[in-house]
């Protein structure tokens, strides 16, 4: 068997070297993508919120940046949901119990634009006994979909029930929390525990 020149074995080292480099900076970023897309808190990078004007439930318009200088738990719902919505808006009331309205911000966003009218969205914050500080959005389709899409938020209508005209609108479940300064801070998925969002909103004031 013909002998390997030595700079033809240094040379087959440092390749080898430079794959095994390249293997585990391939198992850290599947790591880092693995933990994002865990179920519980996301910390983020203070990046800007992406900026929108939607119509709030007394028919003004509201920009987020608005809302700058508050700390804003947004999500998304809509009025005709039966199970998560009501919870998720109720855990964003108990969060903010006692902090003042000067101080925090609640918004919800509609994933239903053709249901979700200003009417709808009024009787949707009554109903449910949201404080004032809650704004329920709703806007035009195409308006609310570059909302989705800049924040991430998928929405799949289902199918109508038994021929009732009432169908499901199935949509990400999550809360941002934006801090004074209008930036992305936290992702709040998976069971939205108002001890958590309580906790994420008080580190920001």
């Amino acid at each position: 068997m013909p002998r390997i020149p030595p700079r033809w074995s240094l040379l087959i080292i440092a390749v080898e070297i430079v794959l095994i480099v390249a293997l585990l900076a391939r198992v850290c970023e599947s790591s880092r993508t693995s933990k994002r897309t865990d179920s519980g808190p996301v910390d983020r990078q203070a990046r800007a919120a992406p900026d929108f004007a939607l119509t709030d439930q007394h028919g003004r318009t509201v920009r987020l940046s608005d809302l700058e200088g508050r700390v804003v738990l947004l999500t998304f719902l809509y009025t005709s949901c039966q199970d998560s919505c009501p919870l998720i808006a109720n855990a964003m009331k108990r969060a903010t119990d006692g902090v003042s309205p000067q101080d925090v911000a609640l918004v919800a966003v509609s994933v239903d634009p053709e249901r979700d009218t200003v009417p709808r969205v009024r009787q949707f914050v009554e109903a449910q006994g949201l404080p004032d500080r809650f704004l329920f959005l709703t806007g035009r389709r195409d308006e609310l979909e570059r909302v989705w899409s800049r924040y991430g938020i998928v929405v799949s209508p289902g199918r109508e029930r038994e021929h009732t005209g009432f169908y499901d609108v199935g949509h990400t479940e999550v809360v941002y929390v934006i801090d004074r300064r209008g930036r992305d801070r936290a992702l709040l998925q998976g069971g939205l525990d108002p001890d958590e969002m309580r906790q994420r909103v008080l580190e920001l004031l």
